[in-house]
């Protein structure tokens, strides 16, 4: 049931009783109330001191979002239709997306970005950059179509295939301009698991 959980407050249900899948399902409802709150949060204090209005509306945004993709999980669990599984899928997706864009943009270190490549440059590694984000999401819609439905097995396998390339590639030309930067380097271990991730499922 929804929004209560076996007719408890959401909130109110015993721990005893969080065993099984009830355990995954509550914690994943307790813990998407927290984000919500926290994403709340975050809209009132970028509308009431951030300085850029593109900013706040896309705090504006994010909590749109997080409510819409509260709505449709509850959707899912009444009503039982795949679409809203999918739905929920791809919504978290772009949430996720925003929210690290917004703490990238709110970051102390954002505005001191420019200046360490030219403009032609800048311009084409932007380009690559929402063309590798737009492959990343349209491969994140292709899995929630597999895992729910079945379908789109080939299409999730070729496009795998183009992300990694384009990603592998943006790489290549941030690591060619800004080889000296720490940021990168730091990088590296998720680097050295991405490739030892791709390796473990080539082999099995």
């Amino acid at each position: 049931d929804w929004p209560t959980t076996f007719g408890y407050n959401m909130f109110l249900f015993p721990w005893s009783a969080m065993v099984g899948g009830v355990f995954y399902e509550h914690s994943h409802r307790l813990v998407a109330s927290a984000v919500g709150l926290l994403t709340v949060l975050l809209a009132v204090s970028l509308w009431l001191w951030e300085r850029r209005r593109w900013v706040r509306w896309l705090g504006a945004a994010a909590l749109l979002l997080v409510v819409a993709q509260g709505i449709i999980g509850g959707l899912r669990v009444v009503l039982l239709e795949v679409v809203f599984a999918i739905l929920h899928a791809c919504f978290a997706q772009a949430f996720f997306a925003l929210a690290v864009s917004l703490a990238l943009f709110t970051s102390a270190a954002w505005p001191a970005r420019s200046g360490w490549m030219p403009r032609q440059e800048v311009v084409s590694l932007r380009t690559l950059c929402l063309a590798v984000a737009l492959v990343i999401y349209v491969q994140g819609i292709l899995g929630a179509l597999l895992r729910h439905t079945g379908a789109m097995l080939m299409p999730h396998l070729f496009v795998a295939g183009l992300m990694v390339g384009l990603v592998f590639w943006l790489s290549a030309r941030v690591w060619h301009h800004r080889l000296d930067h720490p940021e990168l380097w730091r990088s590296f271990p998720t680097w050295v698991s991405f490739g030892r991730g791709c390796l473990c499922r080539r082999l099995s």
